[in-house]
């Protein structure tokens, strides 16, 4: 299996131009729309992750390079852990990157946000966020490519306008201000460390089933 990841790494490298872009654009989030940054900030990260992984799988799917794949001694069980796991190491390491950004920014701007705030802010989006993903690669296991790039859109599509709703009401009307600032004021009063360890666990279900129905489908089905 150490030949899958090797691959999946050469066909990122080629695309680092567009992680560092999207990391200039995270940074240009947080700069312009400030604590408000942190949730667009780490939507942008998950299209971007979501194109390149999921053209990870586009790239084994074309000119049935799937069925070459599975001729090696690579079983298709095998080859959906080490998908899921590589589009998982992807959400976490954007988590990660856009934790360090808001933290930089936190203290150049006095935001005067705690680190746990920052950390379940991310954390909570990173999650929506993974699990369009892992939605997005069962189907596109399902369908092939085509579909699953406009299932991708579509979700994508309506995560952007949520989020630029949910903006609009908690950003610019002083209810919706009130709704987060009492929120911020019962995690720093309680912590959120159960609620990520919560999390934390269900996403641990919700990619597990989510690879068990991927190896199902792949049993089950011709390639």
């Amino acid at each position: 299996m150490s030949g899958l990841w090797l691959k999946d790494l050469l066909v990122l490298k080629r695309q680092s131009l567009a992680l560092i872009l999207n990391i200039i654009v995270a940074t240009f989030v947080l700069a312009l729309f400030k604590e408000n940054g942190i949730f667009i900030g780490m939507m942008v990260f998950g299209i971007t992750i979501s194109l390149v992984t999921l053209n990870l799988l586009t790239y084994d799917q074309n000119d049935n390079g799937l069925v070459y794949i599975f001729s090696l001694p690579i079983t298709i069980k095998e080859y959906i852990i080490q998908k899921y796991s590589i589009v998982t190491l992807m959400n976490v390491l954007g988590i990660v990157v856009m934790i360090i950004l808001s933290l930089i920014f936190n203290q150049v701007q006095n935001w005067q946000l705690s680190f746990m705030w920052i950390l379940t802010s991310a954390y909570l989006v990173g999650l929506v966020v993974l699990g369009i993903i892992l939605f997005t690669l069962h189907f596109q296991l399902s369908h092939g490519p085509e579909s699953g790039a406009v299932a991708m859109s579509a979700l994508g599509s309506v995560n952007v306008v949520i989020l630029g709703v949910g903006w609009a009401i908690f950003a610019e009307t002083n209810w919706g201000r009130k709704i987060v600032l009492q929120i911020y004021q019962y995690f720093t009063d309680h912590g959120t460390g159960m609620l990520l360890i919560g999390l934390s666990l269900l996403l641990v279900v919700v990619i597990s089933l989510a690879a068990q129905s991927s190896i199902k489908y792949l049993t089950n089905h011709d390639i």
